[in-house]
């Protein structure tokens, strides 16, 4: 029995639940029979931040007759920005579409038309999030459902921080960040680090615990799907597994699977074959 789980049992008795597996690269869909079509709009809106004017890109996807289905929002960052010719055809959104979700996609501060600056999800990026969220329930009404949220890297932050803030049901993690302390010390792209050392800089070290879902996962979204490279040298793959064990001790049902051979951007194929499975198993249970 996996240790977190033994001790969730004997000391806290509370319900929790963790999984983890290693997930072939037999799986990877690579031929374009395996991809959904859907149609994409996208545009951009506005929002008020500390007095100013900012603006965020936005872009949704759904199948012909899927509307007023429930609604799935996925963050994008500077790193692999969303763009609209593309959109429908990202890994992560194919796996939404393939469960019947509509997709609503934005990128964050910093990130192609969206302005102001690259925050590493903070309180610019959560303002954003919000926004969007709102100017969905406006287009949507009363058929208007937000289910979840997921993200991939350093975009997976804010999706942590704004699951929290909603109770939301369901995330979605790919090669996230789960401890910013970690990827300063750990990550070989150099630049994390001199990033990283400026928020500090600018906000103290309470900018490493806000960004770290890891160090505390109470109040993280009932349920966590995540997928993560089991050869990531940019986000470590154990600081995942720690926040696998440590939230079974909160009673989230956290699913990670593992995927052999990878690194820090994952195939859009093997994405998509990750999510399928990831919900194959939530379903099962």
């Amino acid at each position: 029995m996996n240790r977190a789980l033994f001790y969730c049992f004997l000391v806290l008795m509370v319900q929790c639940s963790s999984s983890e597996e290693e997930f072939s690269s037999v799986f990877d869909l690579d031929t374009s029979s395996d991809v959904i079509e859907g149609s994409v709009t996208g545009s951009t809106l506005s929002y008020i931040y500390q007095g100013q004017k900012n603006t965020l890109e936005w872009f949704t996807c759904q199948r012909p007759g899927f509307r007023g289905k429930p609604v799935f929002v996925v963050l994008a960052d500077s790193d692999q920005p969303f763009q609209k010719a593309s959109f429908c055809q990202d890994g992560m959104v194919q796996g939404l579409l393939a469960q019947g979700y509509v997709v609503a996609g934005m990128n964050l501060p910093g990130a192609q038309q969206s302005s102001g600056n690259d925050d590493w999800g903070g309180a610019q990026s959560l303002v954003a999030v919000s926004a969007f969220e709102k100017s969905l329930g406006l287009f949507y009404k009363k058929s208007f459902t937000l289910h979840g949220i997921g993200a991939r890297g350093r975009a997976s932050i804010a999706a942590a921080a704004y699951s929290k803030k909603k109770s939301l049901g369901l995330l979605i993690l790919g090669s996230g960040v789960f401890d910013l302390e970690a990827v300063a010390k750990q990550s070989t792209q150099k630049t994390d680090g001199t990033q990283i050392a400026e928020l500090v800089s600018k906000e103290g070290e309470v900018a490493l615990e806000k960004r770290s879902i890891g160090w505390d996962p109470s109040g993280v979204a009932q349920k966590v799907l995540i997928y993560h490279g089991a050869e990531d040298q940019r986000f470590p793959l154990q600081s995942a597994k720690a926040f696998r064990d440590s939230s079974a001790t909160q009673g989230v049902k956290v699913y990670l699977v593992i995927l052999p051979k990878q690194g820090h951007k994952v195939p859009l194929g093997m994405e998509r074959s990750a999510i399928d499975h990831l919900f194959e198993r939530l379903q099962g249970e």
